[in-house]
């Protein structure tokens, strides 16, 4: 889930503040997959598609961002399972690894702040599940409301549950970055116990309670690639002694 996929003649290619980007096609079939489900009509599937987009692009430029400020050369590839932002670190630096991978989220939960800010300096009222984040008139226009529920959706709570410890989420990343700080000769075993335990009570939360098929199954296939990973690590280290 961390490569590069291959490059395609249907790729999508452009630059922005000089960064690369590449998109894809299966990028959009996925996006267009998880719009079309509870969505019947075609131009709420659309949108749902270009807030994926658009908040996957702002979270990988956190990324990338951050990334060239620390004088490394960044590119960003689009693809089926999100997106991915690519550099070659000159020497590996714990400290700064955090550093990159958490801007990404920040960058969504800032976007999403934004949003909520012009939201309240154009009057309007803002409900993000069950809370309220701004008062005033309702926002007249249905497409208009699923746009800004959308973008909220992605920014805000798929930020949070992408920083759970869950391998290669970045959460996963900054744990085992943590751990190869402070532990390095047992940060990778550990890190993917880790994942392994959290990817499984997070496949049974979506499940049980919030009756999401489809994240009770990533989830799940998560906690088993971290559970195979760290099988091989215990196979390794076995072998080695």
């Amino acid at each position: 889930m961390l490569a590069e996929p291959p490059t395609t003649p249907y790729d999508l290619r452009f630059s922005i503040a000089g960064i690369p980007v590449r998109v894809h096609p299966l990028f959009w079939l996925v996006a267009l997959f998880l719009g079309l489900g509870p969505r019947e009509d075609p131009k709420l599937a659309i949108i749902w598609v270009g807030v994926v987009f658009v908040s996957v692009l702002v979270h990988e430029l956190g990324h990338a961002l951050t990334a060239r400020s620390f004088g490394y050369h960044p590119r960003i590839t689009l693809h089926g399972f999100g997106g991915l932002a690519s550099y070659e670190p000159t020497r590996y630096d714990p400290a700064r690894q955090i550093t990159i991978t958490i801007a990404g989220p920040l960058a969504g939960f800032l976007f999403a702040a934004v949003i909520v800010g012009v939201l309240m300096l154009l009057g309007y009222e803002l409900h993000f599940f069950g809370r309220r984040l701004t008062r005033g008139e309702p926002i007249p226009n249905l497409y208009a409301y699923v746009l800004v529920h959308d973008l909220l959706l992605v920014n805000i709570f798929w930020g949070v549950i992408n920083l759970f410890p869950v391998l290669p989420l970045d959460g996963g990343q900054i744990a085992r970055d943590i751990l190869l700080r402070f532990h390095p000769r047992q940060a990778i075993p550990t890190a993917y116990q880790l994942s392994m335990i959290t990817a499984a009570a997070l496949a049974i939360f979506s499940f049980v309670r919030l009756g999401s098929f489809f994240m009770s199954l990533f989830f799940g296939y998560l906690a088993y690639a971290s559970f195979v990973t760290w099988q091989s690590y215990q196979r390794s280290s076995f072998r080695g002694r």
